[in-house]
């Protein structure tokens, strides 16, 4: 019973050292991401920019869709409707 409870105590110990670990860790992004929120605010923003101009280029260049207007807004709610049940299923 003894040799369990110092066991137990071992691995209470191990996990308050390696959560003051991870804190300690977590607390620069953290820090930064407070420092220099406009940066990252502006960072993230242009990263989304172009990516969503870089899909619209990409399928521009996909006739069918560029010709048919309507074929990409079914194509753009089908994939939305097949992900929103997909998430559904997975969680």
């Amino acid at each position: 019973m003894e040799r369990n409870k110092n066991t137990l105590e071992e691995i209470k110990e191990t996990t308050e050292d390696t959560f003051r670990e991870m804190e300690r860790i977590m607390y620069r992004p953290r820090e930064a991401l407070k420092r220099f929120s406009t940066l990252f605010l502006l960072l993230v923003t242009a990263g989304a920019v172009l990516v969503f101009f870089g899909f619209e280029r990409v399928f521009d260049k996909i006739t069918l869709l560029h010709d048919n207007p309507v074929l990409m807004i079914i194509a753009g709610l089908v994939i939305l409707v097949f992900t929103g049940q997909l998430y559904k299923r997975l969680s």
